[in-house]
């Protein structure tokens, strides 16, 4: 039964024939389902660093499994949550509801938090409550993820977990019917809300206990190898900001005093951060029952710190590159602890992440004489916007501020009411942004939502349709902007500095994506063709056997359902 959506999904024309003329015995089916996602990696990263790492991490998926050599996100806001959220759900953002980190909330009238719910709040792990508005659940996910299908055909017998570092990466790929367990700095430990649970299990009590976080005061980030066997650049030129001065821009990275307010910021952007999510991950393995039945489980493992570090630094730097190097390590030694408690040859392991990654607007400009720079973080507030408005709505300078609500990138978010008593129509206001915002050096374009979702405008490119697909009309706003190829707006890093590097566009080097499928029969390919992250859910199902995700639009991916079927 869990092999006829399989069977009935392959282009295979007859049963795979061994040597000799003798069927080739089936692969054993699957019990595990491990999605591995690491945030901010960029299609590149892995081949540009693969012949450093070990042999059981990184190049086992990579020298074992279908790889996809053109994987891209097919959405605008290349996000951590609207990534991990597509990833999961096999839906674009249109279907699943999560357009980007933060939205507007029109209802209340502020910016929300994707996950936010103050109907569920974070159990406390200490004598200290939790901070107010800190609830989380996965409420505004508005349709199923491949672990609730996977839940759904265990009936209630499926174990299904998802960790990692952040909050809403957790929350994504564990979906309605999963755990979601993640880690919070002020607490330094992991935690969950009453959603999941009514109270922690003992098991990660005594994890917490461990004081792992802890354990790195006083210590350092320090390169393992000989720092001139490293391909990346090794000073840091005037355009990479620092996260803060303790930090430094330059190994070693002290991490700090643990009382120190960046201490665990610092612990977390780099391996050691890996480390600690591995060694969580291998303790849930060994607490909950993954793979001791005919049942398939799921497991999902997102690794945040490759984020933090290309934030900071950028994706070609010296620390990125030590980064992917110990953050290899950190999979390995997964992967050891899923072949010795459930097995590689019964697992299906797939690896990709939740979006890419540019180089900083300095080295754009400097290395390859590229326009690039930086905007302010609100477009509104420029003097020529203002006057640009102004000027083509009839009416002061003054009064333009009282027609928006906010702007939050990519969006602008009009305040219809203030819009409606100043004798305005929003359409009006809103194409009247757009010119002005068009018209800044280091903007691409701004489009009016509502010209988009009518149909108006014209040419129906590529980048108009990613920007589609990542429109929910409640959510998004009403103008969306985008900015010119390496142009950023400034966001908040360590110690609250402006980070170096930003993701978030629908260009290529923010979609482009590894895709590795490995484990339970698969076999070794590289597939060139492209595809999208859309495919994976639905390709999870047909490896398991299980129903797709409701609100799932991409496709499985044949080459690697051939390849299981032949092995």
């Amino acid at each position: 039964m869990r092999r006829a959506l399989l069977l009935a999904t392959l282009l295979a024309s007859g049963p795979a024939v061994a040597k000799g003329g003798r069927a080739a015995a089936p692969p054993p089916a699957p019990r595990l389902v491990l999605q591995i996602t690491v945030d901010q990696l960029r299609g590149d990263l892995l081949a540009r660093y693969l012949d450093r790492m070990g042999p059981d991490g990184f190049r086992w998926l990579v020298d074992h499994g279908t790889s996809y050599a053109a994987c891209h996100h097919r959405h605008a806001n290349t996000e951590t949550v609207v990534g991990h959220s597509t990833l999961a759900t096999g839906a674009d953002p249109a279907g699943h509801g999560m357009i980007g980190n933060t939205w507007y909330d029109r209802d209340a009238g502020r910016l929300r938090y994707n996950f936010a719910d103050d109907d569920h709040p974070l159990l406390p792990v200490s004598d200290a409550a939790p901070k107010a508005g800190s609830g989380r659940s996965p409420a505004a996910l508005r349709v199923p993820t491949v672990a609730d299908s996977i839940a759904l055909a265990g009936q209630g017998a499926a174990v299904v977990y998802s960790v990692s570092l952040k909050d809403r990466a957790a929350i994504a790929m564990a979906g309605h019917a999963g755990t979601a367990l993640w880690f919070t700095k002020g607490a330094q430990a992991f935690v969950t809300s009453d959603f999941y649970v009514d109270a922690y299990p003992a098991w990660l009590t005594a994890w917490n206990a461990r004081g792992v976080l802890a354990s790195y005061a006083g210590k350092a980030w320090t390169l393992t190898h000989p720092r001139d066997t490293y391909r990346a650049r090794v000073d840091h030129p005037s355009w990479e900001v620092p996260p803060d001065a303790a930090f430094g821009r330059d190994f070693p990275h002290p991490f700090g005093t643990a009382d120190d307010p960046d201490f665990a910021e610092r612990v977390l952007t780099g391996p050691a951060g890996d480390a600690l999510l591995a060694d969580f991950a291998v303790a849930v393995l060994d607490a909950e029952p993954f793979g001791k039945d005919d049942v398939v489980d799921y497991l999902s493992v997102s690794f945040s710190s490759n984020d933090l570090v290309g934030h900071a630094f950028g994706p070609s730097s010296l620390e990125s590159e030590a980064e992917l190097l110990g953050l290899d390590g950190a999979v390995a030694s997964l992967l050891r602890a899923v072949d010795a408690r459930v097995g590689l040859d019964r697992t299906v392991v797939v690896l990709s992440a939740d979006h890419g990654a540019p180089e900083a607007p300095g080295e754009a400009a400097a290395v390859a004489h590229l326009d690039a720079g930086w905007l302010p973080s609100d477009l509104t507030a420029l003097p020529e916007v203002r006057a640009s408005v102004a000027d083509a709505l009839g009416i002061a300078q003054a009064a333009v501020p009282g027609l928006v609500a906010t702007y939050y990138h990519p969006y602008l978010y009009l305040d219809v009411v203030a819009v409606r008593a100043a004798g305005l129509e929003p359409v009006d206001v809103a194409r009247a942004f757009a010119a002005a915002f068009a018209h800044l050096h280091g903007v691409a374009t701004a489009l009016p939502l509502d010209d988009v979702r009518q149909g108006r405008v014209d040419p129906d490119t590529p980048m108009l349709a990613a920007i589609r697909r990542n429109d929910v009309p409640d959510r998004s706003g009403d103008v969306y902007v985008l900015l010119a190829p390496y142009w950023q707006l400034p966001h908040g890093g360590v110690g609250g500095q402006d980070v170096g590097v930003i993701h978030g566009s629908p260009y290529a080097y923010d979609t482009w994506v590894p895709l590795v499928f490995a484990g339970a029969g698969i076999g070794h390919r590289t597939v060139e063709r492209p595809v999208a992250t859309v495919d994976v859910a639905p390709t999870l199902a047909a490896l398991t056997g299980v129903v797709a995700p409701a609100g799932a639009v991409g496709t499985p991916l044949v080459e690697v359902l051939e390849r299981r079927s032949s092995r």
